[in-house]
């Protein structure tokens, strides 16, 4: 339905905040099936938004059975938001405006204007 979502101030996600972290998670499979842009602010990058631990910094002793499913589930989030992230993503999109912009910059990038 919509072609361009804008998220801001996304947290880190400790194993704590499983909950969250779904959510998190079903958002990005949601947007990611809908070919949507994702434009996104974050506490961190995203290859440590999700921790795997507690607030206090122990591994989780559920890592081993349930939270191992969470850490699947975001590092497959986390490969979508990558590929997100790229221009060829963007020009693929569904917001016609962004897209024309990043065809429009990939082009001039590959063919410079010639200097006089």
């Amino acid at each position: 339905r919509f072609h361009t979502v804008m998220l801001t101030d996304v947290p880190v996600l400790h194993m704590a905040d499983r909950n969250e972290a779904r959510r998190f998670i079903t958002l990005i499979d949601a947007l990611y099936e809908a070919h949507a842009v994702l434009i996104m602010s974050c506490c961190s990058d995203i290859y440590h938004i999700f921790t795997g631990q507690f607030d206090d910094g122990d591994v989780s002793p559920l890592l081993g059975h349930a939270g191992e499913e969470e850490v699947f589930a975001f590092q497959r989030a986390i490969s979508r938001l990558v590929e997100m992230a790229s221009s060829q993503w963007i020009i693929n999109g569904r917001n016609r405006f962004l897209a024309d912009n990043a065809r429009r910059q990939a082009h001039e990038a590959a063919h410079p204007p010639a200097h006089e």
